[in-house]
């Protein structure tokens, strides 16, 4: 498998900024250069029709590089084919108990309750509208980042439990 990973320059050295990372299956340089070059220029059309074959994400790295073309030194070990299947299942299946639970903490704090889930996983570069587009309007959002308000979460109800038990002790 090749790795091709696309990343725009932007100031802030130290910063970690968004990165989509494509793999593609082995392929020549010259196929993976034009490979990049389409993706590249498909994004800045706004629409990227997926191949087969080629799985993406979005992961946080250093800014201010330029594209880069990374190809893995060794191959993966061999996955079975059942396995491969799994992997996209557990994540959805994450991603669903994550939004579930995001949804959840939405009815029982109501508005401006994604102000202290963002604030807890800012270094995710999650922000209340990214939150409500995911939730409500079924905007993109990394696994990563739900990762990130998953723990959010967990702080926030660890937090709301010592409070209460503050609480009844001093009653």
């Amino acid at each position: 498998m090749n790795t091709a990973k696309v990343l725009e320059q932007s100031p802030g050295p130290g910063r970690l900024e968004p990165v989509l990372v494509v793999t593609a299956p082995k392929l020549p340089a010259e196929r993976l250069d034009q490979l990049r070059r389409s993706i590249a220029r498909q994004l800045r059309e706004r629409l990227w029709v997926v191949p087969d074959g080629v799985r993406w994400s979005v992961e946080l790295l250093p800014v201010g590089a330029e594209a880069v073309l990374l190809r893995a030194a060794d191959p993966p070990p061999e996955v079975s084919g059942q396995e491969q299947e799994d992997v996209p299942r557990k994540e959805a299946a994450e991603k669903r108990r994550i939004l579930e639970r995001l949804q959840a903490y939405r009815r029982d704090k109501g508005l401006g309750c994604f102000g202290p889930v963002a604030a807890k996983c800012r270094r995710w570069k999650v922000t209340p509208e990214l939150l409500r587009s995911a939730l409500f309007e079924g905007g993109a959002i990394s696994m990563e980042q739900l990762r990130a308000v998953d723990r959010a979460l967990d702080k926030i109800r660890s937090e709301e439990g010592q409070l209460h038990e503050a609480d009844m002790e001093k009653a």
